[in-house]
């Protein structure tokens, strides 16, 4: 992979993880009726977030 590749791949990588973190800040303000919803999209947001991360590992290693 060149190096614009990897450069394109860890821009797309740093845009994922704004977005989870955006999103984070967003549950954060639901209110406390809410709570069990935001929990569960918390845990399915933080399994998406991890495997995007070993994604990248794997990438990153292949290099």
């Amino acid at each position: 992979m060149g190096v614009v590749a990897m450069a394109e791949e860890l821009n797309r990588f740093r845009q994922t993880l704004k977005t989870a973190y955006d999103l984070s800040e967003f549950l954060e303000d639901l209110s406390e009726a809410d709570l069990r919803t935001r929990k569960k999209v918390k845990v399915d947001m933080r399994r998406c977030v991890n495997q995007i991360v070993q994604a990248y590992k794997g990438v990153i290693d292949d290099d």
